[in-house]
């Protein structure tokens, strides 16, 4: 099985301290299940089988420590039996909240980058860009251009910041006049990208109010197509600014699909 580290699960214990690491063993197993599948099977059927096994694979004697407080302790018998007792059914959800991340295995293709969890900072981030944001980010040059015309001529560090926000000022009012499909289509790309800031202060908030591991409640189908969606958006970004810089080119990609209105969706 790939190295990479598999997503977590609330009910496997992992304690590197004592070389105990179910997380590991459940995806191995449920891996090698997907690799080998029999004539009749389907996805649900090797999860309930890959369960099966990585309980059949485990201790149940083994306790595990919980937070508590900002304390660390173990939990009870009690708490330990009743983790036994629901762990295999968690672990089904766990298997099939990640079908991506073992389809992706299998493929051996790319992972998506996860959305960026918001920093201490109102950053773009966090906040999303706006159409400024992207339109500054997509022509660097008229700021750079208007801010060396000030210095050549003797500004100072003032001047040549109200030149570079002039600079920009006259060329957004020139697109909105002269191109406004242009300028709609910057609009467009700015509520994505403010929908994508929310959902990832929204999965920050989630993460933090959870335990240390992954929740064991099961997504909806239309919450992890929109959460790829995010993500694939966020991935490509990334990806051709890092292309564009280092090729020294110039990368335009459109992602597009139908939303559940039917509705045609489009990204530059």
């Amino acid at each position: 099985m790939p190295s990479e580290r598999p997503p977590g699960c609330a009910y496997c214990i992992v304690d590197p301290k004592r070389g105990i690491d179910e997380l590991s063993v459940l995806a191995k197993i449920f891996y090698e299940t997907l690799k080998n599948p029999r004539p009749d099977d389907n996805y649900n059927k090797m999860a309930i089988r890959a369960a099966e096994e990585f309980e059949s694979a485990v201790d149940n004697t083994l306790f595990r420590q919980l937070k508590k407080d900002k304390k660390w302790e173990w939990e009870t018998v009690e708490q330990r039996d009743e983790r036994v007792q629901v762990r295999k059914s968690k672990v089904i959800v766990w298997m099939r909240n990640n079908r991506r991340y073992f389809r992706d295995l299998l493929a051996a293709a790319p992972r998506l980058l996860d959305l960026p969890a918001p920093s201490a900072s109102k950053d773009t981030s966090e906040r999303g860009a706006s159409v400024r944001d992207l339109f500054m980010h997509d022509h660097r040059s008229i700021g750079s251009d208007a801010t060396s015309e000030v210095r050549k001529a003797g500004g100072n560090r003032s001047a040549e910041a109200t030149a570079f926000n002039e600079a920009y000022n006259v060329a957004i009012e020139r697109m909105i006049a002269e191109e406004p499909e242009k300028y709609a289509e910057y609009q467009r790309r700015s509520a994505e990208s403010k929908a994508d800031a929310k959902r990832a202060r929204q999965a920050a908030k989630a993460k933090a109010a959870a335990s240390v591991e992954d929740s064991d409640d099961e997504v909806s189908r239309e919450d992890v197509i929109e959460e790829s969606r995010a993500r694939l958006r966020y991935t490509a970004r990334k990806s051709l600014d890092e292309w564009a810089k280092v090729t020294h080119t110039e990368i335009f990609m459109y992602v597009g699909w139908v939303d559940s209105d039917g509705e045609p969706v489009r990204y530059l």
